[in-house]
């Protein structure tokens, strides 16, 4: 059959759901953008009570920085509902989008009744982080599971390049290929077509960097600023780096995409990594006291808000709790590091064998392993890194600073 997407609906208004919202808006698809009904409120009630939740993150999704919306005037192409009294309207859409919460039977009991809701020719997929396709897809008949696929954006949708498109084995082959042409052609991103393997390969990477990277500053009483000078542009990544990116992500999603892939991983070697008995005591307070970064106050830094806008202060919540911490002048990453960097990624290329960079700082000596994808686009997950202190010491948790004070 020959599909097409002209209107599409999206399952899940929070930093993510909204941002693919903006996304198709942007290119002139029709959205229908929707999240459970309001605590507290009854069929029949005002439209503006009954979809509090989607009507409040879609002036969230307004105000963030950068912006997720092409113009002020896409608002205008997304409307809202719920997941209550409004799913019949998903019957003239092309294409559904699930984005709700990382849990495998939440999930699956809300494609039951999209698939009692839809057209006999709509799209559906899950953006899931990791969890099965096909566990997904196992209660449903063939008319379904053929037009069924996981489509895994990045966030934030509008401005990650990276798209991975996730079939299973009754996936219609003509789906595949005209997945991968829109996704490419119309939303202008890298689609990888990948295997419904854990966590696929984005967050099957990250998830396990992003836990050793935790795990190493817990052990070793590094800061949070730290962690993130080191492992941000210094080795060709973004400027979010591994503990700003957990707030920008949500670190709610990060928790639930590393907890669901250590029992999906029995055979990993290098599982136990997310299985720190320090990182999950920390994730487990964050959590427990709504510490999600950008979307509350604060999670790893402090949110502000300056010109009636919030923003990231640039100032860790957190300090290794020890005193006997090694002593170390604030961490800043020189030019001379940064051209060394580069120099080192472009001389190393994919070679296995590790190369010191100079240690101008007296602070740290890093290790780079593989270059960046910009300098060698033979390796597609092109780096790791050893961060290795002089006299560490074994520090196993962070606490949170006190009310106006700021990390050493």
């Amino acid at each position: 059959m020959t599909y097409a997407i002209h209107k599409a609906a999206v399952i899940g208004s929070g930093t993510m759901g909204g941002g693919i919202a903006a996304l198709l808006a942007g290119i002139g698809v029709e959205v229908l953008l929707l999240d459970i009904p309001a605590k507290d409120t009854q069929p029949g009630d005002p439209a503006d009570k009954r979809n509090a939740i989607v009507i409040n993150n879609l002036k969230t999704l307004q105000k963030m920085r950068p912006s997720q919306l092409f113009s002020e005037h896409d608002m205008a192409l997304i409307s809202v509902g719920n997941t209550d009294d409004d799913l019949h309207k998903l019957a003239d859409r092309d294409w559904v989008i699930e984005v709700v919460v990382e849990n495998l039977a939440i999930k699956q009991s809300l494609m039951a009744r999209v698939a009692a809701a839809i057209g006999p020719h709509t799209i559906v997929t899950t953006n899931t982080s990791g969890l099965p396709i096909h566990d997904i897809a196992s209660q449903f008949g063939e008319d379904f599971t053929r037009r069924f696929m996981g489509t895994h954006f990045f966030n934030p949708p509008r401005y990650l390049h990276l798209l991975e498109v996730i079939p299973h084995s009754n996936t219609d082959p003509e789906l595949i290929a005209f997945m991968q042409d829109f996704g490419s052609r119309k939303l202008g991103k890298g689609v990888v077509i990948c295997k419904d393997t854990p966590n696929f390969i984005g967050n099957r990477f990250m998830s396990m960097t992003g836990m050793q990277a935790m795990n190493y500053a817990l052990d070793h009483g590094f800061t949070v600023e730290e962690v993130d000078a080191i492992t941000g542009p210094l080795i060709g990544r973004p400027k979010t780096a591994t503990f700003n990116l957990n707030d920008l992500v949500g670190f709610d999603i990060a928790v639930h995409v590393a907890r669901n892939l250590y029992p999906a991983i029995p055979d990993d070697p290098a599982r136990d990594v997310l299985a720190h008995a320090g990182s999950a005591e920390l994730s487990e307070y964050m959590l427990a006291n709504k510490m999600l970064g950008r979307k509350t106050d604060g999670g790893f830094y402090k949110m502000i808000k300056a010109d009636g806008k919030k923003k990231n202060s640039g100032r860790s919540i957190w300090r290794p709790a020890s005193t006997n911490r090694p002593k170390r002048s604030n961490l800043r990453v020189s030019a001379s590091i940064r051209k060394s960097s580069r120099l080192v990624n472009a001389s190393v290329c994919c070679s296995m064998k590790p190369i010191v960079l100079p240690n101008t700082s007296g602070i740290i000596t890093l290790s780079i392993w593989h270059t960046h994808p910009t300098a060698c686009r033979k390796s597609p997950i092109a780096f790791s890194t050893s961060i290795m202190p002089r006299n560490g010491a074994l520090i196993m948790k962070w606490v949170p600073l006190k009310s106006g004070t700021q990390s050493a």
